[in-house]
């Protein structure tokens, strides 16, 4: 009985993630870059704020949202989360089946 320190669909998902290394690096695959072009593009009101909440990237189509609002969304949607995860509403506010 041989032993082997390695099993091969680890390694090919290993040269898988190494292919995908390569293509995001070489430009080949998009990746995370350009955001204001992005939301300067966006239909919808959305926007992303930095730690402090003040608006870094916005759309054209102004979101009308104070900073009270925003310290209070991701508790409003911690909320939703859980509620949707307990399966007794999902985030739409419909009873999920």
């Amino acid at each position: 009985m041989s032993h082997c320190f390695y099993e091969v669909p680890e390694i090919l998902i290993f040269c898988m993630l190494g292919v995908f290394e390569a293509c995001i690096r070489s430009r080949l695959m998009p990746r995370n870059e350009n955001y204001a072009a992005f939301f300067s593009a966006m239909k919808i009101p959305a926007m992303i704020t930095n730690a402090a909440l003040s608006p870094v990237y916005r759309t054209a189509e102004a979101l009308d949202a104070g900073p009270e609002q925003l310290r209070a969304a991701p508790a409003e949607a911690r909320r939703r989360w859980r509620r949707a995860a307990a399966g007794s509403v999902c985030c739409t506010g419909t009873r999920s089946r």
